[in-house]
């Protein structure tokens, strides 16, 4: 189960959003503000993504990805992981 967490800093009109994402008792935090709340969530989460990434073969993310593979092919999953920045 995953949970988020938003810090907002600024002025109204002015605001800034960082978030943390809470996953199997780790937490990611987004490197930077953003500049809505919807950026920083998904900053996180490629934050988390990225580093469960980095775990090996056997890491939660690349099962996820061999289970997207074989349910609807290569090039899905070979989109994913030319998009992880690790």
């Amino acid at each position: 189960m995953s949970s988020y967490t938003c810090i907002r800093e600024g002025p109204d009109g002015a605001q800034r959003f960082r978030a943390k994402v809470s996953f199997n008792g780790e937490t990611y935090e987004s490197p930077n503000y953003c500049t809505t709340s919807r950026q920083e969530e998904h900053s996180a989460v490629e934050v988390a993504f990225n580093e469960l990434a980095c775990e090996g073969p056997d890491s939660l993310v690349s099962r996820i990805l061999r289970s997207i593979e074989s349910a609807y092919g290569a090039l899905i999953s070979t989109d994913l992981i030319s998009n992880l920045h690790v």
